[in-house]
């Protein structure tokens, strides 16, 4: 599966714009709700931290849509280390 491919569905499902042009890059997919990176499942630390930026310079939430296969194995693993971040964002700011 293309990433390219991935996006445009998302777009438009969510009726949103592919590679909007913002300050300082373009989020894959930007609606009126949400900025959105797409990327393959082993890449979503790089897709968290361009989201995040996207978010900062929009104002919108962040989401990240991964692809691609996965073992539940790692699916698991995968969980947790978002658990984990999650976690860490939330002592972090109080």
């Amino acid at each position: 599966m293309e990433e390219h491919w991935v996006r445009d569905v998302l777009a438009v499902q969510l009726g949103g714009l592919t590679e909007a042009c913002l300050p300082f890059g373009r989020p894959d997919v930007l609606t009126s709700r949400a900025v959105f990176e797409v990327e393959p499942y082993k890449s979503w630390r790089h897709g968290a931290r361009q989201v995040l930026a996207h978010s900062a310079q929009c104002g919108l939430p962040p989401a990240l849509a991964l692809f691609g296969l996965i073992h539940r194995d790692d699916l698991f693993r995968f969980w947790r280390k978002l658990q984990v971040a999650s976690w860490g964002c939330r002592t972090s700011s109080t």
